[in-house]
């Protein structure tokens, strides 16, 4: 019987699996107890980047876990994608220009299973070991790469599951466009685990208030991604029935 462990970077894009919590076995990372529910697919919230997600991805496979899940969001490269575009890739290049490709027979049964419910893009995701703000950093990424989105985590997940011998399957959802900035303000406010500090953040709005519409309209874009997630997990029977 296959096992299903899913990395989320974020609790909030955790939250988003139907059933949450009571139907998974939720790991602290690290995970400092075994498993208790053998029949429970695992699920550990990494934290941003792509060495928390390794680690995590490595104890969920130690903690045994034989197929691996990146779920969460992911950043728009190219103007054809909006924020809460669903993503589900057949292809991750790496920042080492390798190429990982999520298990196939698994992902085209999650296409069957949303098709005429959700719009999806299945053009090539690209790692990223740094948060990509920018809009001309995003165009050159998206012109040397070739790819429409970038994340930090699924490569690095993709990379634990094909050392294992395991398939991975990546769900992303868009939250910034191609042609939006993230201020850098904003970017150095995160905490690892995705969360705004706003004791840092406060002194630089309230000498730039123009800075207030943006994140706003960053927390609409992140309310569109995890919406779409919902909808995926709600909407998809076939999530967790992988071969």
């Amino acid at each position: 019987m296959t096992r299903l462990g899913i990395v989320a970077a974020l609790s909030a894009e955790a939250k988003c699996l139907a059933g949450w919590p009571d139907e998974y076995d939720v790991l602290d990372v690290p995970p400092s107890t075994p498993p208790k529910h053998a029949e429970k697919p695992l699920l550990s919230i990494s934290g941003i980047g792509p060495e928390a997600a390794r680690a995590t991805a490595a104890s969920l496979v130690k903690h045994g876990a034989t197929a691996l899940l990146s779920w969460g969001c992911a950043g728009a490269l190219s103007n054809k994608l909006k924020p809460g575009d669903l993503l589900l890739p057949h292809t991750i290049l790496t920042e080492g220009n390798q190429t990982l490709h999520p298990h196939e027979i698994w992902r085209k049964r999650l296409v069957n299973q949303l098709s005429g419910t959700l719009k999806w893009h299945e053009d090539m995701l690209v790692e990223s070991n740094r948060m990509v703000s920018g809009k001309e950093e995003k165009q050159t990424m998206a012109h040397v790469s070739g790819a429409i989105a970038v994340d930090m985590e699924s490569a690095a997940i993709g990379r634990v599951a094909s050392q294992a011998g395991i398939p991975f399957m990546v769900i992303r959802a868009v939250v910034d466009s191609a042609g939006e900035e993230l201020p850098p303000c904003i970017a150095e406010a995160m905490n690892s685990k995705g969360r705004l500090q706003m004791e840092k953040l406060l002194p630089t709005l309230i000498f730039q208030p123009v800075l207030w519409p943006k994140l706003i309209r960053l927390s609409w874009h992140f309310h569109a991604a995890t919406h779409t997630l919902k909808l995926v997990s709600e909407q998809s029977g076939v999530l967790f029935h992988i071969v």
